[in-house]
């Protein structure tokens, strides 16, 4: 009984497959994007002075019941003792997006299944108010550790 391969055809296959792809891709035209982007006004010298208007210096109102914090930054969640992939979950939920993870225990594991770990600590502490871009590290351990 002779042994056949199908190895060869496969090969063939992709490769047109992928010839006819690249082919396809070149044949639409690029997408142009125009972004347009409004300027406030500057203060000029004709203002006038001791006007009522207060100065933006992006930073809340105490004053003011309606000001919210400072744009881009916010309170970070507790995520401590939570499951590690709902952890991340619920930070990105939050507009953070630099999340970095570390095994708690020491071994230098990579956290592959992040369904199967815990966090244990995490840093800054819950409940500071930091920029949405600072990197926040999830101290984790295996349910089984």
């Amino acid at each position: 009984m002779r042994r056949r391969s199908y190895l060869p055809a496969l090969t063939l296959a992709v490769l047109a497959s992928a010839c006819q792809s690249a082919g396809d891709a070149e044949a639409k035209p690029a997408a142009t994007v125009t972004v347009t982007r409004t300027v406030p006004p500057a203060s000029t010298a004709t203002d006038a002075p001791g006007s009522s208007e207060k100065p933006t210096t992006g930073e809340p109102d105490p004053t003011d019941e309606n000001s919210e914090p400072a744009a881009g930054k916010r309170r970070l969640p507790n995520v401590v003792g939570m499951n590690h992939q709902e952890a991340q979950d619920r930070l990105q939920a939050a507009g953070f997006r630099r999340l970095s993870e570390e095994d708690a225990t020491g071994r230098n594991r990579i956290l592959l299944w992040d369904r199967n770990w815990v966090v244990v600590d995490q840093i800054p502490k819950p409940g500071s108010r930091i920029p949405l871009d600072t990197r926040i590290i999830l101290r984790s351990k295996k349910l089984t550790d």
